[in-house]
């Protein structure tokens, strides 16, 4: 598909998301980590598809991109929630095919859309929160110039996260999860990025223990229990 096409980069097209992204999204396979299956779409009939595109279109804080490869396969989408134009600021989400994840088409998908975010659209910052077990996510925003500024948990139900505390493979991530009277928390970092960050993004990233000593002055500590 080219139309509405926003930003090019060297392996995808961002454009405006179109109804029938609805079905080419659900289409896609399910995550086979169960640590990212909360990310897998609903299903959901071609009613509950045309209420889902219009309520995510009309809504005047948020806007909706499609992803596509140079062959026109959509392999994600990009968000952007609480837009305020007058702050010049949004938060953004951002969705991956399972398939292609890894591959570099997010991180060049994001510093294409970013060009076009700070120099089209004239906004002058972007927020973020991730997943502190998500590396590979963290690493393609470090590339594209995010900062941490801070840190945070959020709450989930135990069903998203089932086995992190009994599977063996996740001993190295157990400690961004801990259980609360509801199911589980998990800890998110807090990022942004603006148009000198972005211009000036490193071309070298950090790993986890690097991060947490930048993070160290951002500490929040956990709330006691009532």
């Amino acid at each position: 598909m080219s139309e509405g096409i926003v930003a090019r980069g060297q392996k995808t097209v961002v454009r405006w998301f179109q109804r029938e992204d609805v079905d080419r999204r659900q289409q896609w396979p399910r995550h086979t980590d169960p640590l990212y299956s909360h990310n897998d779409p609903r299903p959901m009939s071609p009613r509950e598809r045309d209420l889902w595109y219009l309520e995510h279109t009309a809504n005047a804080g948020y806007r909706i991109f499609a992803i596509d490869d140079r062959y026109g396969n959509l392999i994600g989408w990009i968000t952007l929630r609480h837009v305020n134009p007058a702050a010049g600021s949004s938060v953004l989400g951002i969705a991956l095919d399972p398939t292609v994840m890894g591959m570099g088409y997010g991180t060049d998908a994001m510093v294409a859309f970013l060009e076009y975010y700070f120099r089209d659209m004239g906004f002058r910052e972007m927020r973020l929160d991730v997943a502190a077990f998500n590396e590979r996510a963290m690493r393609c925003y470090e590339k594209c110039g995010f900062r941490y500024v801070g840190q945070h948990w959020t709450e989930h139900p135990s069903s998203a996260f089932p086995a992190v505390f009994t599977d063996p493979k996740y001993r190295n991530v157990m400690r961004y999860f801990r259980r609360s009277l509801l199911g589980v928390e998990v800890l998110y970092h807090d990022m942004v990025v603006d148009l000198p960050s972005f211009l000036n993004r490193p071309s070298t990233v950090r790993n986890n223990e690097q991060i947490n000593e930048q993070m160290e002055t951002h500490r929040i500590r956990r709330p006691a229990r009532r």
